[in-house]
């Protein structure tokens, strides 16, 4: 279980309670535009959608590495939670570089890999972050062919029980425009959130991976810009 009443600094962000890489932290003073992202995914029409019943799964994804698409997920499925009675579970689909079981101080040995292959059952590779409202499902053991797993009919399965259980579902993923498997896995879900570095992801870059998800037919469902700057203090930002 997470404590998040102990501050890992001052900026404000809360840490774990394991240790964890510095890019990964909560940040609760965005809590409320995190929350506003997933109420407008979950408003989206029902027909709209992959699932059997309706419910929401995506994949967050940047154009490279540390740009910052785990931070967001995390804070994303964090936010979600926190904010309504449903239930959320984000899952490590990066099967290449996870990250994110060092935050909830998890092993990575048994996840999605083992339960794509059917090797576990769902309850032996989910870790309960907040009960009966946040879950997560760590990487598992690294795959050879990352693209091959998210091809699989078992992965399909897999992701309709997910659908069955919870209101929403968020994978963190591979970069775009690095790896092959992040299209694939999105265009198995209901849409991507992009997330776009300020002043670090050049436009033909943004744009190669735009046209990665569109040639899959994956569905984007916008742009998150992360990493900003503020020139002045942000309370002045605020007030415009």
């Amino acid at each position: 279980m997470i404590d998040k009443q102990e501050l890992s600094d001052e900026s404000g962000y809360y840490g774990g309670p394991h240790g964890f890489p510095p890019a990964l932290r909560l940040m609760p003073g965005l809590f409320d535009h995190f929350y506003r992202v997933t109420w407008d995914l979950l408003s989206v029409p029902k027909k709209t959608r992959k699932g059997r019943k309706g419910n929401c799964a995506m994949v967050v994804a940047s154009c490279n590495r540390r740009e910052g698409a785990s931070t967001i997920a995390l804070n994303i499925a964090s936010a979600f939670s926190s904010s309504s009675m449903k239930s959320v579970v984000l899952i490590d689909g990066n099967l290449r570089n996870p990250v994110l079981h060092e935050y909830f101080g998890c092993d990575r040995e048994y996840g999605l890999s083992e339960l794509v292959m059917e090797e576990i059952s769902l309850k032996a590779g989910v870790v309960e972050v907040r009960p009966e409202r946040f879950y997560f499902i760590p990487a598992g053991r690294k795959v050879q062919n990352p693209i091959l797993l998210f091809e699989t009919p078992e992965f399909i399965r897999l992701l309709d029980e997910l659908r069955d259980i919870h209101d929403l579902i968020i994978f963190d993923s591979a970069p775009l425009t690095q790896y092959p498997e992040t299209p694939i896995l999105a265009s198995h879900v209901d849409g991507v959130v992009m997330v776009v570095e300020a002043e670090g992801t050049r436009w033909e870059v943004a744009s190669a991976a735009k046209h990665n998800l569109e040639t899959a037919n994956a569905n984007i469902f916008g742009a998150i810009l992360n990493k900003r700057e503020y020139y002045i203090p942000r309370a002045v930002y605020n007030l415009l």
